[in-house]
């Protein structure tokens, strides 16, 4: 998934940008909250890519750090101006390089799915390490539509399923991509963050989007 990411950097905004008025109906409606629901506040973009979304971010935000494993995207991020301070760094989403309760926000954008079922506890547990006391979670990501982002495949022998990917090249990839229906998100979430967060997603018809407080 790294070296498919990292070969994609180049061209991966694209997907925000394809004429498709459904779609992008929605993605409007995560863009306004992005531009708004981290107002002041010291941002954590995990999975951060392009920096695409902390473009968004960065209109409100006091600070932002985005972390990616492709120091392809990262360096397309760094090249980019932002409405803050914003850094980029290369780094492992299970094991951050950041201090505990550094942010009071934190962002994940298309990155849940992308999580192995078995390293869930493990993804919530290292952000909640790293998110201050009442600290802001945002994450966002794809609803499982048919026809849409590549044929799904579904190993009998894996928890996991996954989609055939194709870049403009003509190279595939199967990529790791776990799909979620609202109650099966809302029951992963609240059986791994402590009972005090409170959980509201928000399932339209191509994304979901989940605030944590």
């Amino acid at each position: 998934m790294k070296e498919y990411y990292s070969r994609r950097a180049s061209e991966y905004e694209r997907i925000y940008n394809r004429d498709d008025p459904p779609r992008q109906k929605e993605l409007d409606i995560i863009r306004q909250k992005v531009r708004t629901v981290f107002e002041g506040k010291r941002l954590l973009d995990l999975a951060c890519g392009t920096g695409y979304w902390a473009e968004y971010a960065a209109k409100s935000a006091k600070a932002i750090l985005g972390i990616d494993f492709s120091a392809e995207a990262i360096d397309i991020a760094r090249s980019k101006q932002y409405g803050c301070p914003a850094d980029f760094v290369v780094g492992d989403m299970y094991n951050l390089p950041v201090r505990e309760r550094s942010f009071d926000a934190v962002m994940a954008g298309f990155l849940f799915s992308h999580v192995p079922k078995d390293r869930i506890a493990k993804f919530l547990d290292e952000m909640a390490r790293v998110a201050a006391p009442g600290a802001y979670v945002l994450l966002f990501d794809n609803i499982l539509m048919d026809g849409c982002g590549g044929e799904l495949i579904v190993p009998a022998d894996d928890e996991n399923t996954y989609k055939l990917r194709r870049l403009s090249d003509g190279t595939e990839y199967r990529v790791l991509k776990n799909y979620y229906r609202k109650p099966q998100l809302n029951g992963i979430l609240r059986k791994h963050l402590a009972p005090s967060i409170s959980v509201s997603t928000d399932f339209m018809t191509y994304y979901w989007v989940a605030e944590l407080t």
